[in-house]
């Protein structure tokens, strides 16, 4: 049995982050924590040391495009793969092609969140 992958959910709708946890652990395939305010992701990033991170795009803090920006920057944490996950692909699709981060629009079935988690983790 494969060890479960540690996913990371950046999203400052609480009930909406802890619906996908919920949903993704149900497969059995993940352990998920939840971040919901963007400006805490990168102390959890690396207490919590994601395989993957699902962010949100519009949040009250810092946005989504400027954490995964930050996080890009930093040779620490830029390995970490990201995708998206928004209301607004308008908002993030140039920015997801310029730095090759995969992007769904909520909401989202949890296959299809499952399929590009395992897509964006080459499994």
């Amino acid at each position: 049995m494969k060890a479960k992958k540690k996913i990371l959910v950046v999203d400052d709708e609480k009930d909406y982050a802890e619906m996908v946890k919920i949903n993704l652990e149900r497969t059995n395939l993940f352990f998920v924590e939840i971040v919901s305010k963007a400006r805490d992701a990168t102390a959890a990033i690396i207490k919590f040391k994601p395989d993957l991170i699902i962010l949100d795009v519009i949040m009250r803090d810092i946005s989504g495009t400027t954490l995964a920006k930050q996080l890009r920057d930093d040779p620490e944490l830029k390995h970490i793969p990201i995708c998206f996950l928004t209301v607004s692909v308008k908002s993030v699709s140039s920015f997801s092609e310029r730095e090759k981060i995969a992007y769904l629009q909520k909401p989202v079935t949890t296959d299809d969140l499952v399929r590009a988690i395992q897509k964006n983790l080459g499994d």
